[in-house]
């Protein structure tokens, strides 16, 4: 035994040695070719930036002008530039309108507006002189004499400092004017903004048809230590060039190189050593791995007795590893199963959030859940109150977990009535019930709901309100019944009681307290409060209680009912609103209008102070993911804004968006399209979906639109996309085919 396992410990050495010394020269010319590819890619990289760089700029220069055009044919600066002599009104205007102008576009060093009937100039840094104290005597040689090009950049000096000059307006050749228009650019501005790219040993400029540098610093490089790329501007007929230093790059790269190939010899080193002394073990271990492995894949062969692995250590740690992996497969079946629940979940929101059931949510539902079988359906919204006092106690994910819990609870009441249900969360503060029921009946329906209430207030202590609709069909316009419903719930602001709202109680109030013709001034009180508006707040409210003195007592209470009903559910979630719980009784406690006046007043302060304070890291973060969570619940609404993501959380518009971008580094409108724009995509890879029905499930509000983003985000039409994805799957699955085959045909030799 010992002399053949001699033998065999040799024979792989020899073939360690043997691989070791061809695969070092096989590295050192991987590392070659990697250092040429490097600098191609670099190059080729390079040569991107300089040709994005170039059209960013000419894109900038060309709005630049539209800009110019702008200034001159407005018709404040016409009035001056048109008179036949000075006019001190006419001056005031267009200076006024100039400076307005100019605050706008920080490029603009200053300008000059020509009249040469007055033989005047209003100079933006100094303003009105006569032509004969006028600083800059060349740009007026140069408009009489057509020395430059019209609507051409060009440039020009004053007092020593260097512009780059625009003339309006565009004329042909010896034709004249009466006025003029000088627009005068800061090239350091230029330079900075457009050209400086923030990398190490690069040089920009750009360089007119002659040659002669018009932007950037007059530093010509030459030989081999720099690498040269161009690009040409096609509007101005000029040339932007870029110099970067090769030896930096060649530094890098060499440095990569030596890693590959030290690390690839100590790997080398380290396998050498490792199949040396593995092969100066007996085949046993191997031999008693195999038994293992079928004893636990075979269900006919008999499982290995413990003795056999009395002996040797390694058996053991092979053993463990091998029932790891076993368990490791069970426990992916078991999540497998809790993913199912997160897909019916998904489907149940989209079907709610679109209203109308698709091809794939119909068979969803259908599959994964009993509410297909039922032949009417009950939507109900469980609200959480004093929800601000919630928001303090337990950050955003208890929160998550205390509606997981309390949709456990109404899960077991009503299933236990014998009828079907499934909740669902789409984010705030409440949870959406379905309950597939087989009568129509609501006798014994609103008493149900009212103990799925009493109970999460008796377990969760979580005051709630809860409302209803009537028994709809499964085609019916969810949509529409969760907005109602959702109504309904804020229904308690008025009476406070303490029960189920249906339909019937919103027909009520609408009919009883109709909206007041001043509708639409409330909206803008709101959208000003929401916005941090404060003089818009105070202005609306001025015009708002004007045209409420002039009514009759009983029509003044209507119309106070209403409006306080209104602020209420706008900003619901916040503490200043949710002390309040009855606002019949509240609108009884004033004696005159002006004490309500004055009550609103402070509410509103608290409410617009409430919204627009900043709050801590800690707090931004969670917000910052409640936000992303809410906005990945909503996806396939199509009806999704910021301002409706702002609103739910009693935020203001400006904060959420800021925090946002603060806390993840995108806007939130870019975060919502990337978002939408990922969902679409495994749509189309592990679906058979049409593209229209993906767009509109991926919250998309029309297909053109659908097909516009998607092509800009990945270069490819939806169709496109999904083919040369399956192509890629395909290939890939082609391969893992040939590897096994050739692993099995081994094996068996």
């Amino acid at each position: 035994m010992f002399p053949a396992r001699l033998r065999f410990a040799k024979s792989v050495m020899v073939i360690l040695i043997v691989i070791t010394i061809a695969m070092i020269p096989f590295t050192l010319l991987l590392s070659r070719q990697f250092t040429e590819f490097a600098s191609d890619e670099i190059n080729r990289f390079n040569q991107d930036k300089v040709v994005q760089t170039a059209n960013n700029m000419d894109f900038f220069l060309t709005n630049l002008k539209v800009f110019g055009i702008n200034i001159y044919e407005d018709q404040r600066i016409q009035n001056w530039l048109m008179a036949k002599q000075q006019d001190i009104e006419a001056q005031q205007v267009a200076d006024n309108a100039m400076k307005l102008y100019l605050t706008t576009q920080p490029f603009i060093r200053k300008s000059y507006l020509i009249n040469f009937r007055s033989e005047s100039v209003l100079d933006s840094a100094v303003g009105q002189v006569r032509f004969s104290q006028f600083e800059d005597q060349q740009i007026l040689l140069d408009i009489k004499n057509h020395r430059q090009p019209f609507l051409r950049y060009f440039n020009h000096t004053v007092d020593k400092e260097s512009y780059l000059a625009l003339i309006y307006p565009s004329t042909p050749s010896r034709i004249d004017y009466y006025g003029y228009l000088v627009l005068l650019l800061n090239k350091e501005m230029l330079h900075e903004r457009l050209l400086t790219n923030n990398l190490p040993n690069t040089i920009n400029y750009v360089t007119d048809e002659n040659g002669v540098v018009v932007i950037g610093n007059d530093e010509f490089p030459h030989g081999e230590e720099w690498k040269a790329n161009a690009a040409a501007l096609s509007s101005q007929e000029w040339t932007f060039h870029s110099y970067n230093r090769l030896q930096t790059l060649r530094g890098h790269i060499d440095s990569f190189n030596d890693k590959i190939v030290l690390n690839f010899s100590g790997l080398l080193l380290l396998l050498v050593l490792i199949a040396a002394w593995n092969a100066t073990r007996t085949y046993r271990p191997i031999a008693k791995l195999y038994k293992l492995i079928q004893g636990r894949m075979d269900k006919h062969s008999d499982k290995p007795r413990s003795d056999e692995y009395s002996s040797g250590g390694e058996i053991h740690y092979i053993r463990d590893r091998v029932e790891f992996l076993l368990n490791s497969v069970d426990k992916m079946n078991h999540e497998r199963t809790a993913h199912r629940d997160l897909i019916r979940e998904e489907y149940l929101r989209q079907w709610i959030l679109q209203g109308k059931r698709s091809r794939s949510i119909r068979e969803t539902i259908d599959n994964e859940s009993r509410l297909a079988q039922c032949p009417y359906l009950y939507l109900a919204v469980i609200r959480m109150e004093s929800y601000h006092a919630l928001c303090e106690r337990y950050n955003f994910y208890s929160r998550k977990l205390l509606k997981f819990a309390m949709g456990n609870i109404a899960s077991e009441i009503i299933r236990n009535e014998g009828w079907e249900m499934e909740s669902v969360d789409l984010g705030t503060d409440h949870l959406v019930l379905l309950i597939g029921r087989q009568e129509e009946t609501e006798f014994d329906y609103i008493p149900v709901i009212e103990r799925v209430g009493e109970q999460i207030e008796v377990w969760l202590q979580i005051s709630n309100v809860a409302a209803s609709s009537r028994a709809v069909r499964a085609d019916d316009d969810l949509r529409k019944l969760y907005d109602n419903v959702m109504e309904l719930t804020m229904l308690k602001f008025v009476s406070g009681e303490d029960k189920v709202y249906m339909p019937d109680d919103l027909r009520l109030f609408a009919e009883t307290y109709p909206p007041p013709a001043s509708e639409m001034l409330l909206d803008k009180i709101i959208d000003a409060v929401r916005l941090g508006k404060t003089e818009d707040v105070s202005a609306s409210l001025e015009r708002l209680f004007l045209q409420l003195q002039n009514l009759t007592h009983e029509k003044l209470k209507l119309q106070l009912i209403f409006i306080t009903y209104s602020l209420f559910k706008a900003f619901s979630k916040l503490k200043a609103v949710q002390n309040e719980h009855n606002i019949l009784l509240l609108l009884e406690s004033f004696d005159t209008l002006q004490q309500y006046r004055t009550w609103l007043e402070k509410l509103i302060q608290e409410v617009s102070d409430k919204i627009n304070v900043p709050v801590g890291n800690g707090r931004k973060n969670e917000l910052a993911s409640e936000i992303a969570q809410y906005a990945k619940d909503h996806l396939n609404d199509p009806m999704l804004t910021q301002e409706q993501i702002a609103s739910h959380l009693s935020l203001s518009y400006s904060y959420v968006r800021s925090v946002f971008k603060e806390v993840h580094g995108i806007t939130l409108a870019d975060f919502i399209l990337e978002e939408r724009l990922r969902f679409a995509m495994e749509l189309l890879l592990h679906t058979k979906s049409a593209i229209p029905d993906i767009a509109e499930k991926s919250g998309f509000q029309s297909k053109s639109y659908f097909f516009t983003v998607f092509k800009k985000k990945t270069g490819l039409t939806p169709n496109e996309y999904r083919l040369t994805q399956k192509s890629k799957r395909l290939w890939t699955e082609s391969e893992d085919r040939e590897v096994r085959a050739h692993t099995k045909s081994s094996q068996t030799e």
